[in-house]
Order: C-alpha cells, then structure tokens, then sequence
C-alpha cells in the first residue's frame, strides 16, 4: 500500500520514507489494506481482477477473454502483477488456453470478488459456466462439479437481487447438481452427494 500511493521509494536496494511524509493512515484490518490497494490501481486494471476472481485463484487468458467479453490487454496483465497482486500460473493446471496466471494470494482474490456487485456476479458465474460447457465439452465428467458450482452461484445471486432471469438459472443448477450428486455417489462420497442434493433443492426456491 505504501508503494502504490508513493509514500515511500526503493534507494541503495531498500525502501526509504520520501520527504515529507509524516503520518500514514492504515486501514484497520487486511480486508481493509488489500481494498485500499485495488482502489488505488486504474479502473482497467480492477476489472480485469475482478472477472479473474471469478474462476478461481488460478485463471487462463481465454477464461478473462470469456468472462470480460474481450481479450485482456497485455498492458492491463503487465500491470497487475508489477503491482505484486498477480503472478504467472502453471499453464497444465489451469482451465483453458493462454497464459496462466494466479493471485499473488488468495485474500486478494477474495477481497476483488466482494467488490463485484450481486447481479454482475451472477451473471459471471453464468458466463464462465456455460463458457467451460462450451469450451471443454469433452471433459465434462471431469469438469462437472465445477459446472455445478457456478450454476448454483449464478442462480443463488439472482435469486437474492430477484432477477428475471432466476427460476431459469435455477432450472439449470438443479441438472448440473443432480448430477453432481450422482457422480458423487458413484464415487462413494455420501458427504458430496447430500451437498449437492441440498443445493439442488435450494437452487429451485
């Protein structure tokens, strides 16, 4: 935080207060620290953090590409991770083509999802759903329950801000989770299954 807003400056290989600076108002808590640091990046940059927030701690370009409705800028990825929020990601564990790249830490990721309004989250977690779908439709067994999640994100959230689009998105999370369920099963983990079933019914109320 004291890098982003200029407080202090890298002399001789360490950091040294600049003249003039006399006090320096922290935020009380980490939640509040890591809000302030994304305040201060340009608005590009926020946005390009908060469709990243969406996968996981761990995203492709072509997810961005997906979620954002545009290739990321190179600038806007240069950016971010000379900031030290983000930092190359290993390509073989990641969903979806392109560079990959992660969250320096998870809270960073945590604190850029919160900052996305409830509509526009759920109409993500819809996009980067049925993009996966879509996109790795040959590896849907593998994916399923990944699928299933941000299905029953994107209904739950319109559900809460009472969107016209609910009871729909709803309809979809109930196949994806029962199916989820169903795998679970097959796989004799009971504690999944029951999850999954009471998303399921949650997803349709």
């Amino acid at each position: 935080m004291l890098m982003d807003s200029g407080r202090i400056e890298q002399r001789g290989g360490r950091w040294v207060a600049v003249e003039g600076v006399q006090a320096v108002k922290v935020p009380p808590t980490l939640q509040g620290i890591i809000t302030a640091r994304l305040d201060r990046v340009p608005p590009a940059v926020k946005a390009l953090l908060q469709c990243a927030s969406l996968p996981s701690n761990l995203f492709t370009t072509s997810a961005l590409a997906a979620l954002a409705g545009e290739s990321p800028k190179p600038e806007h990825l240069r950016e971010a991770v000379r900031r030290d929020l983000l930092v190359e990601g290993d390509e073989r564990s990641a969903l979806g083509s392109g560079h990959a790249y992660r969250f320096k830490h998870v809270l960073v990721r945590d604190v850029a999802y919160s900052t996305i309004l409830k509509a526009e989250r759920s109409v993500l977690h819809d996009r980067y759903g049925r993009w996966l779908e879509t996109t790795l439709a040959e590896r849907s067994a593998e994916i399923g329950d990944v699928l299933a999640f941000h299905a029953e994100q994107a209904a739950l959230l319109a559900s809460e801000v009472d969107s016209d689009v609910s009871l729909a998105l709803g309809r979809r999370a109930f196949d994806l989770l029962l199916e989820a369920a169903e795998r679970a099963w097959k796989r004799d983990d009971n504690y999944a299954a029951q999850i999954c079933m009471t998303g399921a019914s949650a997803s349709l109320r």
